[in-house]
């Protein structure tokens, strides 16, 4: 039994009943007393997942308010606790009672690693422009909602269902829309003036994944990492609201970057026959909620990243929208060697754009006395690091021009004069950058060191190498589980106690067997390293600290041992290369990989076949991220032992032989 402790008068003081042998869920006028009562304060419930046993019920045990914008109060939620609705396992077998420990699991970790808001005054799904648009509107708050950024719509509709009609049995008072993404906002005065600052990101529930396992489009024309995020500016003394809105989304084809091992696996386009179709289908709907899209595309213009560009470009001009503009800058080339003040050619090149587009304002009847018109909407590969950097910039001018209309500072300050508001701003976006970058790819982002102090430094750097391991390690070794916690609650995997375990799989031989051999060759290198030649314990080799003779030791007869010593240690040293070669031609088996919904699986080579691969030409000659030897490296390595093979045989033999003609 859920019973309301507090209600505002309006507010029915209907309980929620829920059935623990049927589960069935209903309302009730009154608290029915029950044998065993267990009382637990919640501050709102989150959804019903079903697993083999039955329904658990997700609620929130402890929150924190982040914010309060006027009367509006936000809030995070902090704590959670899931509730077993079934009594007992004993209906299911083992197995199935092991795979539902495996669920909660998921569960678990997937509401932890992230930051979920919700407010029982203010819509956090609509922007402040669409939440004035449905100003007056007396549906309850769960039905005005954006569904892209609804993130508990699938766990809540059992309740949904229940209420769509005004019978008894309406549940709207138990739905809590929540958001997940992130939120923050500070107080403070300029001029005399009292402000509340802050950022509002919401991240998109369709298509919503982890870095690798999550890229492009889907079939229903929505992106991977799609976030609206919108900056709110509130004036206490008048009321008035600003605020303006910027998107980010993964590029609108299909194409996908699956886990395999290595640092930067290559994109590989799908050329689907729908992709146009789907391309259109997103660029629509941006124009439905924002007006005109203005594309930022900040991609390299070569390599990998060049083929996805024009992919990007080809279907833009296909689509010949007067609505969309399209501008691809390259990041990386422009602002190369720390020129990041090159951000301001980007700027310029969409000066008027930004004139015409403006930005939201209400009064506090919620009254539009401003709109935005248009959105830009940034993308680099990642959707992260780059596009963060890019979309502080665009938001930090729009603030000035917001502070100058709402009277609060005159006509030549901006935010960079104002010390505490500069900090608060530079902060803000950071924090928001982290947090963006630790959802979708499990480290913080990257280049946060010029969001923060406006310039980059070798110690941003640093940070960037570390976050760059990090999200390596994770993207190739956890994210397969982050992905599963995504399926599970919104709804992309349905447990059924019919279905085979999701979480068994073959056991693979190789995956003990390539690693074992690469270790197996780089201890030996090390022992060979450590040997001397000339002796039978393994101490360090002089030859790697000076070329000792004595009279016991011909000079040749030693040159011979050096040579034999060093080709050994290169041999075992090129077995653990050509091991690493073939691990990678199985990469796609040593990474963590999603178990409920799986990847499109990769058709792996034989053993033989991955051998060939490895010692094939062609094949190394290419530049590997993981230290890929040239081409003929291994014709190279014979080429220059015969050579010293040769000089040591000729050199020291003939003087023995002379010796002994003597």
């Amino acid at each position: 039994m859920i019973e309301p402790i507090f209600n505002a008068p309006n507010l029915q003081a209907d309980s929620l009943r829920i059935d623990r042998d049927t589960g069935t869920i209903a309302l009730s006028g009154t608290w029915l007393s029950v044998q065993e009562e267990t009382v637990l304060v919640i501050y709102g419930i989150i959804g019903f997942v079903r697993v083999n046993a039955g329904d658990v019920l997700i609620v929130a045990t402890n929150i924190s308010r982040v914010a309060k914008i006027g009367t509006d109060d936000i809030y995070q939620i902090t704590q959670h606790k899931i509730i077993p609705v079934y009594k007992s396992t004993l209906h299911i077998s083992d197995e199935k009672t092991k795979d539902d420990a495996t669920y909660i699991q998921i569960l678990e970790q997937f509401l932890s690693s992230g930051k979920f808001y919700f407010s029982h005054s203010m819509d956090l799904t609509n922007s402040l422009q669409r939440q004035a648009q449905l100003h007056g509107d007396g549906r309850s708050m769960w039905q005005k909602v954006d569904e892209r950024f609804f993130w508990n719509q699938n766990v809540c509709k059992r309740l949904i269902e229940k209420s769509y009609d005004y019978s008894d049995n309406n549940m709207s008072n138990f739905i809590l829309p929540i958001i997940y993404g992130y939120i923050e906002f500070k107080q403070l005065t300029i001029n005399n003036s009292e402000i509340v600052f802050g950022l509002i990101s919401r991240r998109s529930q369709f298509r919503a994944g982890t870095r690798l396992n999550s890229r492009g489009l889907d079939d229903d024309g929505n992106v991977s990492n799609f976030v609206e995020t919108e900056q709110i500016v509130y004036h206490v003394e008048t009321g008035n609201r600003v605020s303006y809105v910027q998107t980010r989304g993964s590029i609108p084809v299909f194409w996908s970057q699956y886990a395999n091992v290595k640092y930067a696996p290559k994109p590989v386009v799908d050329p689907k026959s729908i992709t146009f179709e789907k391309f259109c289908k997103h660029i629509t709907e941006q124009h439905i909620k924002y007006g005109d899209v203005i594309a930022v595309n900040l991609v390299n213009k070569k390599g990998s990243e060049l083929m996805l560009s024009k992919e990007f470009e080809k279907y833009v001009n296909a689509m010949a929208d007067p609505k969309l503009r399209y501008v691809h800058f390259d990041f990386h080339h422009e602002c190369r060697n720390m020129q990041w003040d090159r951000i301001s050619l980007l700027v310029g090149q969409l000066e008027k754009d930004l004139l015409q587009q403006g930005y939201c304002c209400v009064d506090r009847l919620f009254t539009v006395l401003r709109t935005q018109t248009s959105v830009i909407r940034t993308n680099c590969m990642d959707c992260l690091d780059r596009t963060n950097v890019v979309q502080t910039v665009f938001a930090r001018r729009v603030l000035t021009a917001q502070l100058i209309d709402l009277n609060i500072t005159g006509a030549t300050q901006s935010v960079d004069n104002i010390p505490d508001l500069s900090d608060i701003f530079r902060n803000i976006w950071a924090n928001n950058a982290d947090e963006m970058a630790l959802q979708y790819a499990g480290s913080g982002a990257m280049k946060t060191d010029f969001t923060r102090t406006g310039k980059r430094s070798w110690n941003g750097i640093m940070d960037d190498g570390y976050n760059a391991s990090i999200r390596y390690a994770k993207n190739n070794y956890a994210d397969g589980w982050r992905q599963d916690g995504y399926d599970l609650f919104l709804g992309r995997y349905e447990v059924n106690p019919q279905d085979p375990s999701p979480f068994a799989r073959p056991f693979n031989s190789l995956m003990i067997a390539i690693p074992v051999f690469i270790i197996f060759n780089i201890f030996m290198a090390i022992v060979t390293i450590l040997r001397d030649p000339s002796k039978k314990t393994p101490v360090i080799s002089p030859y790697f600290l000076k070329i000792k003779t004595s009279s016991k030791t011909n000079i040749f007869q030693k040159t011979g041992l050096f040579s034999f010593h060093f080709l050994t240690i290169l041999f075992w040293i090129l077995l653990a290369i050509l091991g690493f070669r073939v691990l990678l031609q199985y990469g796609y088996e040593f990474v963590s990989r999603p178990h409920l919904v799986p990847l499109p699986t990769e058709v792996q080579p034989s053993v033989s076949e991955a051998v060939m691969k490895a010692l094939n030409l062609s094949s190394l000659s290419r530049k590997s991220r993981f230290g890929g030897f040239g081409g003929g490296v291994f014709e190279k390595v014979k080429e220059f032992g015969v050579k010293v093979g040769s000089r040591v045989s000729g050199f020291g033999g003939s003087k023995v032989k002379n010796k002994h003609d003597a």
